[in-house]
């Protein structure tokens, strides 16, 4: 059968012979093609997911310092929302810095 490429193949053994494998383009890259529509499938539903939980974080109130015995309680409420926000928003950094990489690639080379 005709073939685009042939990859060589060493078994782990020190005596085992290398195969060669035909391998033809087209449906290389169309088994490329799907795991690359996947990964965009995952990387919009990682965004969808994010942009709810901003706007969930944004609707939940924020308690006063009268809300508390203490100032010194009141800032540990503030930290454990903080901590909270950041844990469930840790896919934000992520996010961000894969679109300035795709940025980075679709800009003109100088």
């Amino acid at each position: 059968a005709p073939r685009d490429l042939t990859a060589v193949v060493y078994a782990s053994q020190d005596d085992g012979d290398a195969q060669y494998i035909g391998i033809k383009i087209e449906p290389f890259v169309l088994y490329l093609n799907k795991w690359i529509d996947i990964l965009k499938d995952i990387e919009r539903k990682i965004y969808i997911y994010i942009e709810e939980e901003k706007e969930r974080f944004k609707k939940k109130p924020i308690l006063l310092p009268k809300d508390f015995e203490s100032y010194l309680k009141y800032i540990d409420n503030l930290h454990k929302a903080y901590t909270t926000a950041v844990k469930s928003l840790g896919a934000v950094e992520l996010m961000e810095s894969h679109t300035t990489l795709e940025q980075q690639s679709n800009s003109p080379s100088l």
